[in-house]
Parts: structure tokens; sequence; C-alpha cells
């Protein structure tokens, strides 16, 4: 479904701040993933936003599951919206995506997006 212009707009407008957001996806790699189609439609998605979007792998979280890991509590909001941009995207049968905080040490602006 087409984007109204005010939406377009507000891509638009967001673009250059989403561009500083390093997204590390991981696919999981396993049987979800069986629509073809899926993770190249997130990923041009994250694109089009703005996101500097890393080359996915196929890790799994096998503990905590899909979300996507924020490191520093000022990227909490970011993570909240890249959530909700990949939750529109998946299938309604998937498990929803939630920004969640790690305690591991990694610079601001980095995110991890687990699929699966």
């Amino acid at each position: 479904m087409p984007l109204s212009p005010y939406a377009q707009q507000q891509q638009q407008e967001k673009a250059p701040e989403n561009s500083r957001y390093i997204l590390f996806i991981h696919t999981g790699g396993g049987p979800e993933k069986s629509a073809d189609d899926l993770v190249p439609r997130i990923l041009k998605e994250l694109l089009k936003n703005g996101y500097s979007v890393r080359k996915p792998d196929d890790q799994r979280d096998e503990v905590g599951g899909p979300g996507v890991d924020y490191f520093d509590e000022k990227d909490e909001n970011k993570a909240k919206e890249v959530a909700s941009l990949v939750n529109s995207i998946l299938p309604a049968n998937l498990r929803r995506l939630e920004a969640r905080r790690q305690r591991v040490k990694n610079p601001s602006g980095y995110l991890g997006v687990w699929l699966f």
C-alpha cells in the first residue's frame, strides 16, 4: 500500500536522523524464513527509512527470541520505532518484536534486530 504524501514527507524528514543508527539484522535462518520475500522486504523498508543496515546473518536468539536490542538508554525510542516498522511487515502468525535494553557495552546507535 503506497504511503500518503504526509507519511512520505515524515519518512524523508526522519531519514537523516535515522542514518546514524546501525542495524545488525539476525534472520534466524529457520523455517519461518520460508517466505522468500520477507527478509528482503524488511531490509528494503529499513533502508528506505534511512537506517544503515549491515549484511544480515542467520543467527537466532535462542534465549530472548525476536526483538530489537539497544545498548544505550538514549536509543530506546528508536529501537521501538524499528520494532514497530518490522512488525508492520511481519505476518500476523509470527511473534512481535519489542525493544529491549541489553547491558552489553556497545556504542550508542547500534541496534540488534532479531527477527526470529
